[in-house]
């Protein structure tokens, strides 16, 4: 069940759609971006699709989103590390349900001061995280906020008929039919009800359900300026940096940044700038070996050589050449290693296919089907 614009929905069921055609990794694996501090401020991005749990699909192309109880254990950090405000840096089209509503009870029960800043858009989920802060802002009027609500998809299908027991039709309702596409809205309702509620105690302000739900623009999206007017947002265009005096501490000290570190503390910053480089060096020596070890067993040494060139790291698709590359090999040495069999005027059947051949083959079909063991599916 998805909390997000019908637009990412799309696209990103294109995305799945592409996998089986996949040949290389056209991005970086990463996941919830890590929380940052500035001073005594920690700033958590929430970027991209909200999930309940990491993607394998989406690191394999590069995508960007954030894992819900990665934002609840970086809240849990700041506060372990004394932070004076937690900022939510928010650019996300929403995401699914499943993980939103603890995400949003994180949110709320922190002691922490808490403010959503609006970078890019804060819709559905996203939206529904913000409003449990103390306070929303958006970066400037075309900033976009809203599309409360709850969605989801069925599947239609002239092939498939789903059947329930007589006192639970609605178990398995028929959305090719009204009471079906009823049985469906009235399981949203019952969902958005509880969302709606929550929205407006974190809001606040004489808030209410009712509200919630007719002047929060029904699941419309709007600009900043737009969802000021009605209240869903705190300001726009207000300073999103720690101002100097979140920023310092109690005693009034500046926040240390890189720039104070290599002024006022030459050594320690030359100390850890060589911590720093031997890190890189190690991490390059790391990746560099584990391209050679691939490539002594496969024999693949050009992809292993483009690899390291680019600076590309070892990614699924990079092992998965080796892998093809190394089945190639061993069923040609194996076939190198046989005379042809002989055939006779009769037309006799060949030999049995040798054991070994048969791990070859086996091999080889699993490899073919390995774009389409990517697929994942959607939260339903």
């Amino acid at each position: 069940m998805w909390l997000m614009l019908q637009e990412e929905i799309d696209r990103i069921d294109a995305l799945m759609a592409r996998s089986a055609g996949v040949d290389t990794v056209q991005g970086v694996i990463h996941a919830s971006a890590p929380m940052t501090m500035s001073g005594n401020v920690a700033t958590i991005p929430v970027k991209g699709a909200l999930l309940s749990e990491p993607s394998f699909m989406m690191d394999f192309f590069g995508e960007r989103y954030t894992v819900y109880r990665d934002i609840s254990t970086q809240i849990r950090d700041a506060e372990r590390r004394g932070a004076s405000r937690i900022d939510l840096d928010i650019d996300s089209p929403g995401g699914t349900l499943d993980g939103l509503y603890a995400t949003m009870s994180a949110i709320k029960n922190t002691k922490t001061p808490t403010r959503a800043v609006v970078t890019g858009k804060a819709a559905s989920a996203a939206y529904m995280l913000a409003s449990q802060t103390r306070e929303i802002v958006a970066r400037d009027e075309l900033a976009l906020v809203g599309s409360v609500g709850v969605a989801t998809s069925k599947y239609t299908s002239k092939s498939i008929k789903d059947v329930a027991n007589t006192d639970s039709p609605n178990k398995r309702p028929d959305v090719a039919t009204e009471d079906g596409i009823a049985a469906v809205r009235g399981e949203l309702d019952d969902i958005f009800n509880v969302l709606a509620e929550r929205i407006a105690e974190g809001r606040g302000r004489n808030t209410t359900t009712e509200k919630v739900k007719t002047e929060y623009g029904r699941g419309a999206i709007m600009t900043a300026r737009t969802a000021l007017s009605k209240g869903m947002i705190d300001a726009i265009g207000a300073d999103t940096k720690p101002s100097a005096e979140v920023a310092g501490n109690s005693k009034g000290e500046v926040a240390m940044d890189i720039q104070t570190l290599k002024s006022e503390h030459p050594a320690l910053y030359a100390q850890v700038f060589n911590l720093g480089e031997q890190a890189g060096v190690q991490n390059e020596r790391t990746r560099v070996e584990a391209h050679i070890t691939l490539a002594e067993a496969s024999g693949d040494m050009d992809t292993t050589l483009a690899a390291i060139r680019s600076g590309e790291v070892l990614t699924m698709a990079i092992q998965a050449k080796h892998m093809a590359a190394g089945i190639n090999k061993r069923s040609i040495e194996l076939r190198a290693q046989e005379a042809p069999a002989p055939v006779d005027a009769a037309g006799a059947e060949p030999p049995a296919v040798k054991p070994e051949e048969k791990a070859v083959q086996a091999a080889q079909a699993a490899l073919k089907n390995l774009t389409l063991d990517l697929n994942v599916r959607r939260e339903a």
